[in-house]
């Protein structure tokens, strides 16, 4: 696979990722005056996980492209992130420095949590601040990824 190889498919998780959420903000327009209702919560996590899913789709392009075995295991999405924090595994980047992978953390937490659990169990308050901080927090890993593949082109 080249770089260029690489920054497509990359390029395809993160539209994919945007337009999750631009679904979020939708959603959030509609509920701005009041708590939402379970469907409106279910889509909301549904997004969040999707989210999610969009950067375990980029980690392992990025394994992948760097030669870098990916996990197996009942915790491979645990050792897959852990591989791109500090300090990352050999021949990867480190595009989770600790304050920013507590922040991932906890939306991979709630990925988990709700593939696991059963959504009329949601609350509201205790998962709005992801959905909130979704936009800002997943835009800067594709910022971080898109240095990274800057830096590859570079090289």
């Amino acid at each position: 696979m080249t770089v260029e190889d690489l920054s497509e498919q990359i390029a395809v998780d993160e539209e994919h990722t945007a337009a999750t959420l631009a679904n979020i903000a939708d959603l959030l327009g509609l509920v701005s005056s009041r708590e939402p209702i379970v469907h409106e919560a279910t889509a909301m996590a549904a997004y969040v996980r999707d989210a999610y899913q969009g950067l375990e789709n980029v980690l392992m392009r990025l394994a992948k492209f760097h030669g870098m075995a990916l996990p197996t295991g009942l915790d491979w999405h645990i050792q897959l992130f852990e591989s791109f924090c500090a300090p990352p595994r050999a021949g990867v980047p480190l595009l989770f420095p600790p304050p920013f992978a507590n922040q991932i953390a906890k939306y991979r937490g709630f990925r988990h949590r709700f593939h696991k659990g059963y959504t009329l169990l949601l609350e509201w308050q205790k998962m709005q601040p992801l959905v909130r901080e979704a936009e800002s927090v997943f835009g800067e890993f594709y910022r971080r990824t898109a240095e990274h593949i800057k830096s590859l082109q570079n090289a």
